[in-house]
């Protein structure tokens, strides 16, 4: 499947955050899906834009419920993922903290 095949709509949960920033979800066929821009606590309705075998790559369509940690980025080219410099900055710091915490341990 390419990005322009996407089609597939699902909603999801994010429930962590990957190294490099993406969400990290569960979908309803029991494969992981890495979504960018979404936070802890997220529900968003995403298209699947890659399926590989062991996980999938989606991107937002919607956000249904923003989680606790997510904040508005203070940056205007993050919003369109323009620099790339950041992965985070929709993120609060504390659920940064707790993102890499998670990732450490």
């Amino acid at each position: 499947m390419t990005k322009e095949d996407a089609k597939e709509v699902e909603n999801v949960n994010i429930r962590e955050l990957a190294f490099g920033g993406d969400g990290v979800a569960t979908r309803s066929n029991g494969k992981v899906v890495f979504v960018p821009l979404t936070a802890v606590g997220d529900r968003v309705s995403i298209s699947i834009v890659e399926d590989k075998k062991d996980f999938s790559r989606g991107n937002i369509q919607a956000l249904i419920k923003a989680g606790a940690s997510r904040v508005v980025s203070p940056c205007e080219a993050f919003s369109r993922q323009k620099c790339g410099g950041c992965s985070w900055l929709h993120v609060s710091l504390e659920g940064q903290r707790l993102a890499l915490e998670t990732q450490v341990k």
